[in-house]
């Protein structure tokens, strides 16, 4: 009897032990982080990527030379220069650009770039 009684006794102080060193919440290993107020409420979402929002493309790129050309196309004339360029993914890529074309016309534009390949113009606006 006496054999079994410490045997609940030994296991019985295993457990409170191993008990103990789990209950413990671990010391936190976080640093401060250095909080800063940006100018306008709305700066720090514009620099934040959204997933099918719009970002700013160089005017130059193969991919928007390939859009304003077709635009230009579209509009029986040719592009003069690409003035300001953007894109969205979609099921494919919009490119939202703003062209000036060589009859001295500027337009807004938006053409749709297909996962195949193919381009369709999805709007048109004239600015000047």
């Amino acid at each position: 009897m006496k054999t079994q009684l410490f045997g609940v006794l030994v296991i019985c102080s295993f457990g409170l032990t191993a008990c103990s060193l789990f209950s413990t919440a671990p010391e936190p290993t976080t640093t401060a982080l250095e909080v800063s107020t940006p100018a306008s409420p709305y700066a720090a979402i514009a620099t934040r990527k959204v997933v099918g929002g719009l970002s700013t493309v160089k005017v130059d790129s193969e991919e928007v030379k390939a859009a304003a050309e077709f635009a230009a196309k579209r509009l029986n004339t040719s592009v003069k220069s690409v003035v300001k360029a953007e894109q969205q993914v979609v099921a494919g890529m919009n490119y939202y650009l703003v062209l000036e074309m060589a009859n001295g016309r500027k337009y807004d534009v938006q053409v749709y770039k297909k996962l195949d390949g193919k381009m369709a113009l999805m709007a048109l606006k004239k600015i000047s």
